[in-house]
């Protein structure tokens, strides 16, 4: 199961990706009588995500899309997972190169942290807003992973069906 943020109506809610495009688990909850939560950071905290992979993993693939309306892939506009994480750490200049491609000395003993306001998460394709305090803007990009108590207990799962 994959499962994404998509743009539907407006509002960003989760959803399931198919072969053809994608179902929303608000379809999924109307059409299967289900009562998953409709976005994905609920969907974590109220410890649904196993039960939603169960369900998901009985069922027949081909007739979710028959009994689902499927979004098609080409009108899919994704947006980040979730984006009001409680916090937000990176880890920086821990490579030498990348220091001095930043103009910056590279730590001798471990790398820079650092944190980061929520309001950097964006989507594929959204605006990057550069604050108008700004001194200096470098053009990288993070990648984000959520690993809490959950999501730990989810991944054992998963690779014990391996």
């Amino acid at each position: 199961m994959r499962l994404s943020t998509l743009v539907i109506d407006g509002e960003e809610k989760a959803a399931v990706i198919t072969n053809n495009g994608a179902i929303s688990i608000e379809t999924i909850n109307q059409q299967f009588q289900q009562r998953f939560e409709t976005r994905i950071f609920e969907i974590i905290q109220s410890n649904q995500l196993i039960h939603l992979t169960d369900w998901y993993d009985a069922k027949d693939s081909e007739e979710l899309e028959q009994v689902c309306e499927v979004i098609p892939r080409e009108q899919l506009r994704y947006a980040p997972l979730y984006k009001h994480p409680g916090k937000i750490w990176g880890i920086g200049l821990n490579y030498v190169e990348h220091a001095s491609d930043l103009s910056e000395k590279a730590p001798n003993s471990e790398p820079a942290s650092f944190m980061k306001p929520d309001t950097t998460i964006i989507g594929y394709n959204d605006t990057i807003h550069v604050p108008l305090q700004s001194e200096r803007t470098t053009a990288e990009a993070e990648s984000e992973s959520l690993l809490d108590r959950n999501a730990k207990i989810f991944l054992r799962k998963m690779l014990s069906r391996l």
